[in-house]
C-alpha cells in the first residue's frame, strides 16, 4: 500500500515515517505547499489508501482538502489527522497503541519512500528511493559531512526534502546515532536560540536564508556549529566568504535539493 504524507517539520512526521516503512507502506513525502492539484495526482496516480496531514499549518486548512480528495477517491480510505481531525478522520491519539506482531521487514530491493521531484516541468513527479540504494546514500553523506554519534542536526528546512530528510538530513543522523532537532521557523533568532540550547553542530539552509542569518549573526550563540550546509541552488561566492566569519562555520555547499553532492 502507498500513504502520502504531508506533514510539517515534526515529531509526527518521523513518527509516520518510521511506522509506515517497518510495517512495508510506502510513503509519498509531499511538501505542505501542496495543495489539491498535486495531492491529488500523488493519490491517484499511486492509488493511496491513506493520507497523513495535520489539522491546519501555514493559514491552511487540510482537513477540508482531504474531505475533498476522499469524496472523490474511493481508494482514500483513511484520514489521519495531527490534531484535532473532522467527522470521518482520525486523529492519532485515536490510534490503536495495542502491541501487535509486526510483519516481516522490507526487503533490501523494495521501495522505502517515493520523493517528490522539483516540478519545474509540471507537476511535481514521483522518485521511487529503494531500501538498500536509499541506505547507501545516507551512509556516503554522513561520511561526506563528517556525520556521527556526536553529531546534532537541526532541521529548519521542510523535512520532506530529500537535502534535508536524507543527504544527510534527519535520517543519516539518526543512523550515525547523533540527535536531530526539528523546527518550523527558519527565522535567525529562534534558531539561533536553539543551537545554542541544544549544542546544534550541523544544519542545512538554502542561499537565500543563509543570507539572512549572516545578515543577523549572533556568533555568542553560535559556539557549537560547526558545519552549514547550503543547497537548493548555488551561493555566489561573495556570499559564500561571507558565511564562516559570521557564523564561525565550514561552509558546505550542497548542488540541488536532492543530489547531497558536498564540495567544501
Amino acid at each position: 500500500d502507498v500513504v502520502v504524507v504531508q506533514l510539517p517539520n515534526s515529531i509526527r512526521f518521523v513518527e509516520s515515517l518510521f511506522a509506515l516503512t517497518r510495517i512495508g507502506v510506502v510513503p509519498v513525502l509531499a511538501l505542505t505547499a501542496y495543495r489539491k492539484l498535486e495531492i491529488e495526482q500523488f493519490c491517484r496516480f499511486t492509488g493511496a489508501k491513506a493520507y497523513i496531514i495535520a489539522d491546519q499549518f501555514g493559514g491552511f486548512d487540510f482537513r477540508k482538502l482531504a474531505a475533498e480528495l476522499q469524496a472523490e477517491l474511493p481508494e482514500l480510505e483513511h484520514v489521519v489527522v495531527d490534531g484535532i481531525p473532522d467527522s470521518h478522520q482520525i486523529g492519532f491519539n485515536q490510534l490503536n497503541v495495542t502491541p501487535t506482531d509486526l510483519p516481516e521487514a522490507s526487503t533490501p530491493h523494495q521501495v522505502a519512500v517515493f520523493q517528490i521531484s522539483g516540478g519545474t516541468t509540471g507537476i511535481p513527479k514521483l522518485i521511487p528511493r529503494r531500501h538498500q540504494e536509499y541506505l547507501h546514500n545516507m551512509r556516503c553523506a554522513a561520511k561526506a559531512s563528517n556525520i556521527h554519534s556526536g553529531s546534532v542536526y537541526l532541521c529548519v528546512l521542510p523535512i520532506a526534502h530529500n537535502f534535508t530528510f536524507a543527504c544527510p538530513g534527519i535520517m543519516a543522523t539518526l543512523l550515525e546515532g547523533g540527535h536531530v532537532i526539528i523546527t518550523n521557523s527558519p527565522e535567525p533568532e529562534h534558531c539561533f536560540d536553539l543551537i545554542q540550547r541544544h549544542n546544534v553542530t550541523v544544519t542545512s539552509l538554502v542561499p537565500p536564508l543563509a543570507q539572512v542569518w549572516v545578515a543577523n549573526a549572533q556568533p555568542q550563540k553560535l559556539q557549537s556549529l560547526q558545519v552549514l550546509q547550503v543547497g537548493g541552488a548555488k551561493l555566489a561566492e561573495e556570499a559564500a566568504r561571507r558565511i564562516s566569519p559570521a557564523l564561525g562555520c565550514t561552509l558546505q555547499q550542497v548542488f540541488g535539493m536532492a543530489e547531497g553532492l558536498v564540495c567544501f
